[in-house]
C-alpha cells in the first residue's frame, strides 16, 4: 500500500470496503472486458434464442452451449491474431493461454443464466424468467460501467456519459427480445 492510499476501515463496513467487495464480485483483475462482453452476449442470446414454446432448461442449455462456442471462438481468434502479429506457429499452450484469458466471457454470462434458472426454479413462466435474466444483464452492465466511471476520477459528465452508453447496450438487448417475441 502506498503512502497516498488510506487503509480500509477496520470493521469493513465503510463505503470503500463495500465498494471493494462489490467490485471483486463482478470484475476480475485480468481481462474485465470479457465480463462485459459475456454479459452482453448472454443477454443477447437469451433475448433471441429463448422461444416461448421451448422449456427453460433446454433453452438455458442451448444458451450455455452457444456461450461455450463463443468463448472457444473468441479464444481462438485472440490466439490466431497474436500468432499472425508475431509470426509464430500454433500450439496447444498458446491456445490454452488464450482460453484462460477469455474465460471471463463465461463469467459475465453467469449472472443472467443463474437468474434465469432461479426464476424457473421458483416457478416463473418462460417470459418472466427471461425478463428477469435480461434485467439482470442490463443491471450488470450498469454496475460494471458505473464502477469504471467512478474509478476514472472524472467529473459527473463522464459518469453520466459512461452510464448512458451501458444503458444503450442494455436497451439493445431488450429491443432484441421485444422484436423477436
Amino acid at each position: 500500500m502506498s503512502c497516498s492510499e488510506s487503509p480500509p476501515p477496520a470493521d469493513g463496513t465503510g463505503r470503500e470496503a463495500w465498494f471493494a467487495r462489490l467490485t471483486r464480485l463482478v470484475e476480475p483483475e485480468q481481462n474485465p472486458a470479457g465480463v462485459v462482453y459475456g454479459t452482453i452476449l448472454a443477454g443477447s442470446l437469451l433475448a433471441a434464442e429463448v422461444p416461448k414454446h421451448d422449456t427453460l432448461p433446454r433453452a438455458a442449455g442451448a444458451v450455455a452451449i452457444s456461450l461455450a462456442l463463443y468463448w472457444i471462438a473468441h479464444a481462438h481468434a485472440h490466439d490466431a491474431g497474436t500468432r499472425l502479429e508475431a509470426g509464430s506457429s500454433w500450439s496447444i499452450r498458446t491456445l490454452a493461454r488464450s482460453a484462460v484469458r477469455e474465460l471471463n466471457l463465461i463469467r459475465g454470462a453467469f449472472v443472467p443464466l443463474v437468474v434465469l434458472l432461479a426464476a424457473w426454479a421458483a416457478g416463473a413462466g418462460a417470459s418472466s424468467a427471461v425478463g428477469a435474466a435480461l434485467i439482470s444483464a442490463v443491471a450488470m452492465l450498469f454496475v460494471l460501467e458505473l464502477i469504471a466511471a467512478l474509478r476514472s476520477g472524472r467529473g459527473p459528465g463522464a459518469v453520466v456519459g459512461s452510464v448512458v452508453v451501458s444503458m444503450a447496450l442494455g436497451a439493445g438487448v431488450l429491443a432484441v427480445n421485444i422484436l423477436l417475441h
